[in-house]
C-alpha cells in the first residue's frame, strides 16, 4: 500500500484559530487563577479558604487510613522501579479497597468521595510511588469514569461504572504514529484503532480520541 501523504504543518494563523475556537465564551464560575492572568487579585475567591464538611472528612477517613497503611507496609517502590511493573497483588489490593473508584458514586459501586478527598488520596500515593500515581490517577481523570459521569447516558453509567469501581483499569488513548498530544495532526477516525493508551497493556476500558467523533467507554479488552 502507498504511504499516506503527510498532512501539511498548520500555519501560525491556523493554530491560533483552533485555540480561539476552543475558548470559553462565558464563565459561569469565578476563577482565582484566571483573574490573576487578567491582572486582578481576587482574594475574596480564596479567603476564607473553603474547608470540607465534617461529614465529608468522616466518610473519607477510613479509606485514607487503609490506603496509608497499605502504602507503607506493602508497596516496594524500589522493586517496582527495578522490575518495571506493578505487582499483580498490589493492583488486586488497590481494587479490593476501592482505590479505582474513589469518585464514582456509591450508587454505582464506588466510594463516592469528593474531588478534595481524591486529591488527598492521590497525594498520599504520590509520596510513596509515582508508578501507582500514574495508574490510579490516569484511570480516574483522563480515563473512562470522569467523561462517563459528565457526558454518559444512564445506560452507559449502569454498564461501565460498576466495572470501573471494581477495578477495571481505564485509560485515554491519544497518541498515534508520528503524533503526540497535538490534535491538529490526528488521522485516527472513529473506525480506526489506537494502540497507545495511558495504562498500556493493562487497559480494559479506554477513551479513544478521534477526529470527528468520540468513542466513550469503548471496550478495548478484546
Amino acid at each position: 500500500m502507498p504511504a499516506a501523504t503527510p498532512r501539511p504543518a498548520p500555519s501560525a494563523s491556523e493554530a491560533r484559530a483552533v485555540a480561539e475556537a476552543a475558548r470559553e465564551t462565558e464563565w459561569a464560575n469565578p476563577s482565582f487563577v484566571r483573574e490573576l492572568f487578567a491582572g486582578r487579585l481576587r482574594l475574596d475567591l480564596i479567603d476564607p479558604f473553603p474547608e470540607p464538611t465534617p461529614e465529608e472528612v468522616a466518610r473519607a477517613v477510613p479509606f485514607l487510613a487503609r490506603l496509608r497503611e497499605f502504602l507503607q507496609s506493602r508497596v516496594d517502590s524500589d522493586a517496582i522501579d527495578r522490575d518495571g511493573r506493578v505487582p499483580p497483588e498490589v493492583v488486586t489490593a488497590l481494587r479490593e479497597m476501592g482505590a479505582f473508584g474513589i469518585k464514582i458514586p456509591e450508587a454505582y459501586g464506588g466510594l463516592g468521595l469528593s474531588q478534595l478527598m481524591y486529591t488527598r488520596a492521590i497525594g498520599m500515593v504520590t509520596s510513596q510511588d509515582g508508578s501507582l500515581t500514574a495508574l490510579l490517577s490516569a484511570a480516574q481523570s483522563i480515563g473512562v469514569s470522569v467523561p462517563l459521569l459528565l457526558f454518559g447516558t444512564e445506560a452507559q453509567k449502569q454498564r461501565y461504572l460498576p466495572r470501573l469501581a471494581a477495578g477495571a483499569i481505564s485509560a485515554f488513548a491519544l497518541t498515534e504514529t508520528g503524533v503526540g498530544s497535538t490534535s491538529w495532526w490526528w488521522r485516527c477516525s472513529r473506525s480506526a484503532t489506537r494502540r497507545t493508551c495511558s495504562s498500556g497493556g493493562a487497559t480494559e476500558l479506554g477513551v479513544p480520541a478521534a477526529r470527528g467523533a468520540a468513542a466513550l467507554g469503548r471496550d478495548v479488552s478484546r
